[in-house]
């Protein structure tokens, strides 16, 4: 049996399974309430980037809830580095946090 995590993942990477990304998004929708963000961090170094990226956006657009930063952090070569555009909005997103 698939971890809540992992299928989230899965629905991002193979969104035609799910009928495309507006559909997964639905998915996701009723999967978030028995997502743990400690392990989508966990899980997030393996898999793809752009898979990261794509459930982080739905995620957020979605209001479902906050995406950690260290699963932006988690990639080597990671560009979130405090600096810039996404710098400043991950200091916000942290400072609001406190």
């Amino acid at each position: 049996m698939a971890l809540p995590e992992t299928c989230a993942f899965d629905l991002v990477r193979y969104p035609e399974g799910a009928g495309h990304l507006s559909n997964a998004a639905t998915v996701l929708v009723e999967l978030a309430e028995r997502l743990d963000e400690r392990k989508l961090v966990d899980v997030a170094p393996l898999v793809r980037l752009p898979d990261v990226q794509r459930l982080g956006y739905l995620l957020d657009v979605n209001g479902l809830f906050f995406v950690p930063v260290s699963m932006c952090l988690s990639f080597p070569g990671s560009r979130v580095t405090g600096q810039g555009e996404l710098g400043s909005t991950v200091s916000h997103a942290v400072g609001s946090l406190r």
